[in-house]
């Protein structure tokens, strides 16, 4: 039953996450094509800037929130309260977040010249955040994540080929996002009412402070990748052309595609792991061979992937493409040991500090190297962290195993 029950949730994300991986395929090369490198690239500089508060949004629920909702499952009380909790604290952060981000758009120039596209994308990653996936995948139902989230995509292609044919309908792409990630959130709150059967009450400042507080660990490790990552776009925007960001952000849609297979894996085994940590070898195998496997076959098939998908862009991605696929094999085994073994363990501070300390490090560092080396800095800042990650995770996964022989 348990390994039915792992199948049947690892299909549904299989399909959802192929979708994942199709719709950029055709949505990014559609964009670069109609709007331009340049335009694409300002897009993916208000979502850099917008991600930082959907992290804030998120703050870990994926692990923590996912992983108590698997323990609670069987007792509608607990579950009631876990979803309560968790949700009155995002619904707390994105208040927060939609008027601090509103004040730093309106009090820098360059930022409010374009308001109603940031505007437009605060919402959208709003929206998206407070999406109950860690519910879903705590009672391990994420055939209705899949279900809601294929509605989505429909929507936002259809209005994607309908409203944007000319550069300057750019403005409209996460006004698309945000419609339909809001019809897909109201469809969830209605499945958790009225399938699973889930209620909610908002929480009190007490309970909102307690989930802060226990969830820190989690958030840190969730947050602080994007120190480097989310940062490499950020700052690429400020000292980069706005073509030379759109070729990077191309070439990073193209390997988070790639990397999805990899989320699939650890939302599915999360909460199976959980409660059945003896099967972790199992998954470990599985996330080195796939893991292993993407990098190989982006970094061999880069320039046949790019010219596909990119044409007459497509050189300058392909050099991006080749060197970050080096990117998946570490967050494959950075995802393997540290979310789904030192998180479950116990050992949530020492996998806090890896993610923490080797994120703010690269932050510091990206500064000067994104100055100067431009796309070629903000990628080695990429997968030089993920690497330092991936090295040290393992070091005390396998710690971590020797103290449990």
């Amino acid at each position: 039953m348990k390994k039915t029950k792992v199948i049947e949730n690892f299909l549904s994300l299989a399909i959802l996450k192929g979708f994942d991986f199709i719709v950029p395929l055709i949505t990014f090369p559609y964009l670069v094509r109609v709007i331009g490198l340049e335009k694409f690239g300002l897009i993916s500089f208000a979502s850099a800037l917008s991600v930082y508060f959907g992290s804030l949004i998120q703050y870990g629920f994926g692990i923590t929130a996912a992983r108590d909702v698997a323990r609670s499952r069987d007792n509608i009380n607990d579950l009631n309260k876990v979803y309560s909790r968790t949700f009155s604290t995002s619904i707390v952060f994105s208040l927060f977040a939609l008027v601090t981000f509103t004040l730093i758009v309106c009090a820098v120039g360059r930022f409010n010249q374009h308001l109603f596209l940031y505007e437009a994308s605060i919402v959208s990653v709003i929206v998206q955040s407070v999406f109950p996936v860690w519910l879903f995948q705590g009672v391990e139902q994420m055939r209705f994540i899949t279900h809601l989230n294929l509605i989505a995509k429909a929507i936002f292609l259809g209005g994607l080929f309908l409203l944007i044919r000319e550069e300057s309908d750019y403005f409209l792409v996460p006004v698309l996002y945000a419609v339909s990630s809001a019809l897909s959130l109201i469809s969830a709150w209605w499945i958790v009412k009225n399938r699973i059967g889930v209620s909610f009450s908002f929480s009190s400042t007490r309970v909102i402070k307690k989930v802060i507080v226990e969830g820190r660990h989690a958030f840190v490790t969730q947050f602080a990748p994007s120190l480097y990552n989310n940062t490499s776009i950020f700052l690429l925007g400020f000292f980069g052309s706005p073509s030379t960001l759109g070729s990077y952000s191309a070439a990073i849609k193209v390997i988070d595609a790639a990397m999805s297979l990899g989320t699939i894996l650890s939302n599915v085994f999360l909460p199976h792991l959980s409660r059945n940590l003896e099967d972790h070898p199992v998954y470990m195998k599985i996330m080195m061979i796939s893991g292993l496997m993407l990098t190989l076959g982006i970094a061999i098939f880069s320039d046949a992937i790019s010219s596909i998908l990119f044409s007459g862009n497509s050189d300058e991605i392909s050099t991006y493409m080749r060197i970050l696929s080096l990117w998946i094999i570490f967050i494959f085994i950075r995802n393997a040991t540290g979310a789904n073994y030192l998180m479950l363990v116990g050992r949530e501070h020492i996998y806090k500090n890896i993610v923490l300390y080797t994120s703010v490090t690269s932050a510091v560092v990206g500064v000067y190297l994104i100055q100067k080396y431009q796309a070629y800095g903000a990628i080695s800042v990429v997968v030089g962290s993920s690497f330092i990650m991936a090295v040290l995770t393992y070091w005390y996964y396998v710690q971590a195993l020797d103290n449990k022989r």
